[in-house]
């Protein structure tokens, strides 16, 4: 059930005892509350501003006058992310991305992945640009990916860096028809495939390097043990179709706390983050029976703020653009489990675990830079990182939308002019990219 047409209920958080916290709290309140404004209620010439910055369609030929829906503004993100990965554009990142060097797989996957959400096509350059990029980043003595060129293998900067020649790879099938017959045959040696299915064997003698005895996983070689290196590791395996090592699922179900969330290690405070990982990896790991799913639904579910309609990351803390996708990602998976569960194939019997619409709202009005880009909450700036993550959570709102009541059959749409194609929610990577993965046959 949502409340997003419902303004009189969509409270300010009340509080008994008045905090630093609690301050900043009534702050964001104030910052977000201008943005949810009634649009039937606007004069005519701000309607026409909203218009003219592209938030509203335009009422140029037959378009409805009285359309008040907010608009995605898909040409200014692409513009703004796509610069990354166009090798003619690379110039105008400014001297500042320095400082995300060890980060590079990472914006590959982030920008690359978000324009694949707003249905960009990359071309036979950037593609090639990219994959031959990803492979300087590839450790052939150790076997994983670094952040950047001679950079050591990390767990995450992998993850970031298979999802994006993953991606790359559905991309080169459908322009170039390189694979045929589910049998892999690259079309090249600089394709996406090529480069995948020689680090396949390496990338999986590395991953089990990070793990020790008791199945805890580090993200690097002497580096921290928590349940993101074990998520990177699962997804990253399970989308190669390369054996799971089930027993990590045991550190994985430790790390749920009184909460209901995870934590990143066994009694550390549960996070969203962390929540999602460890989710998402047992999901893959077949091994949700080791957790209280009850308990892990009330605590994400109830990381959604009343007012904002985004979610935070943890108990008490400030709404964020990018706890769209991890804090609603999570709900998804929940939502999966428990439908399949229940033994229905009609996803509509399936209630929404959170309301989508406020969540929607809170990205398209709050989040959302009228110039490109997406960001935290209205006083942030834009980011490649929160551009992923809003456009993400936004795709897993619009497919697991809820109903407008328990008795009604109308699916709650915020607005109709915003939609992203369909991510999955244990991979992040749009779904038929996972499924033609699925089919490949891999040369052993």
């Amino acid at each position: 059930m949502t409340i997003v047409r419902k303004i009189d209920q969509q409270t300010v958080m009340p509080f008994l005892k008045r905090t630093d916290s609690t301050r900043q709290q009534q702050r964001t309140e104030m910052e977000c509350q201008p943005f949810f404004v009634n649009l039937a209620t606007l004069p005519p010439s701000q309607l026409d501003h909203l218009r003219q910055s592209g938030l509203l369609m335009s009422t140029e030929g037959s378009v409805d006058e009285q359309d008040l829906d907010i608009c995605l503004l898909v040409d200014r993100h692409i513009q703004y992310l796509s610069p990354v990965f166009q090798p003619t554009l690379r110039s105008q990142l400014r001297p500042s991305f320095v400082t995300l060097d060890s980060s590079r797989s990472w914006m590959i996957y982030w920008t690359l992945h978000a324009c694949d959400l707003l249905d960009y096509k990359t071309t036979a350059e950037e593609r090639q640009a990219m994959v031959q990029t990803l492979q300087l980043f590839f450790h052939p003595r150790d076997g994983g990916f670094g952040g950047g060129p001679g950079q050591l293998p990390h767990a995450a900067t992998t993850y970031a860096a298979v999802m994006s020649l993953a991606i790359l790879a559905s991309h080169e099938r459908h322009a170039m028809d390189s694979v045929k017959n589910d049998t892999l045959q690259p079309s090249s040696s600089h394709s996406a495939l090529h480069l995948l299915q020689q680090v396949r064997k390496p990338l999986y003698q590395w991953m089990l390097t990070l793990a020790d005895e008791q199945g805890r996983v580090r993200m690097h070689h002497d580096g921290e043990i928590d349940v993101r290196a074990t998520y990177c590791c699962i997804a990253v395996l399970s989308l190669l179709q390369l054996p799971l090592p089930l027993s990590w699922a045991n550190f994985v179900s430790a790390c749920q706390t009184w909460e209901g969330g995870f934590g990143g290690e066994p009694g550390a405070e549960a996070h969203g983050g962390y929540t999602y990982c460890a989710i998402a990896a047992l999901q893959l790991m077949e091994s949700t029976h080791l957790i209280d799913l009850g308990a892990l639904c009330d605590y994400a579910s109830r990381r959604q703020l009343a007012l904002e309609g985004g979610f935070s990351g943890r108990s008490n803390k400030l709404v964020d653009g990018c706890y769209s996708f991890w804090q609603g990602g999570a709900l998804a998976v929940v939502s999966d489990l428990l439908l399949s569960n229940d033994g229905s194939n009609d996803t509509k019997t399936s209630a929404a675990l959170f309301d989508t619409a406020m969540l929607e709202r809170y990205i398209l009005l709050c989040a959302q830079d009228i110039h490109g880009g997406l960001r935290d909450k209205p006083s942030k700036t834009r980011d490649f990182y929160h551009s992923c993550y809003n456009l993400s959570g936004l795709s897993i709102a619009q497919q697991y939308r809820g109903k407008s009541s328990e008795t009604e059959d109308e699916i709650v749409v915020f607005s109709r002019h915003a939609s992203v194609a369909a991510t999955h929610p244990c991979y992040n990577i749009r779904n038929e990219h996972v499924q033609y993965f699925k089919s490949i046959h891999w040369q052993e």
